[in-house]
């Protein structure tokens, strides 16, 4: 797979040609290191100001994650990116327009009987905890010390018990979601057509992810983006490179925002 400076290169040849630059970045693993539970969850070293010296000069960030937008928003704290949550079917643009995607709202009900079924499981198996999400609900069992894949199983049996709920599986974690054919996937090109309506000279995308769900992401964007997977070691992805860990996230997007502006690049304090 490629690294970290092959991205940059690449970024760095578009902008020569006058394309604008656009990161779509996911929140837990890729800006945040995995926590024990989801409220513990914080931004690596460095991120928003990372993110603030990219947006400054001249890059569009787009946060693409599985919690509402209003969690990440606040998690963040910069007002100048946009957020794609609920994987994709919140919109929450930095202009202060908000969009929902077609038949979320109709879901909810079903979401909240597949939560309260969670919670009952949960409530037997010490360690398990339940999300509530705005579109959603999600089972996390990292603290599960014995039959966390046994628990997700079942709580999936419960959900898919209802025909407009479908299943996410993450990082020791399973989410139920409403059974709409959109995903994050559907999201990074919906974004992506936005921004390359905007630009006279063409878009240079990137995005970033550690997890499943960001699969989507990257076989939606193949051959229109630089894909890059967040991972200790090589595993079967559909990326087409790779950075270790949150804090090589940090890097890159202090890397881009010096090719942006490198005189921004300096003052912000690249690294």
């Amino acid at each position: 797979m490629k690294t970290l400076d092959d991205v940059v290169d690449a970024a760095a040849e578009a902008l020569a040609g006058g394309r604008r630059l656009l990161v779509m970045l996911d929140y837990d693993g890729t800006l945040a290191p995995i926590a024990p539970r989801p409220e513990l969850a914080i931004p690596a070293p460095g991120a928003t100001r990372a993110i603030d010296a990219l947006v400054q000069a001249g890059g569009q960030v787009v946060i693409v994650s599985g919690r509402g937008a209003a969690d990440v928003h606040a998690r963040l704290g910069v007002d100048s990116v946009d957020v794609v949550g609920s994987h994709g079917l919140e919109l929450w643009w930095a202009s202060g327009a908000r969009e929902l995607v077609e038949g979320a709202e109709e879901a909810r009900e079903t979401i909240a009987k597949v939560q309260a079924a969670w919670r009952t499981l949960a409530s037997a198996q010490p360690g398990a905890v339940v999300e509530q999400k705005p579109f959603g609900v999600a089972l996390h069992y990292r603290l599960v010390e014995r039959g966390g894949e046994a628990l997700a199983t079942r709580a999936s049996e419960v959900a898919l018990a209802h025909v407009d709920v479908r299943i996410k599986s993450g990082k020791c974690v399973v989410e139920a979601v409403p059974a709409l054919r959109w995903d994050k996937g559907s999201a990074a090109r919906l974004v992506l057509r936005r921004a390359e309506a905007s630009a006279e000279a063409g878009v240079h995308a990137i995005y970033v992810g550690d997890d499943l769900t960001d699969e989507d992401a990257f076989v939606a964007l193949r051959d229109r983006a630089s894909t890059v997977l967040v991972a200790p070691d090589d595993r079967a992805s559909e990326a087409s490179a790779r950075v270790a860990d949150p804090a090589q996230v940090v890097r890159l997007i202090w890397e881009l925002a010096a090719l942006c502006d490198r005189d921004q690049g300096r003052l912000a304090g690249l690294p």
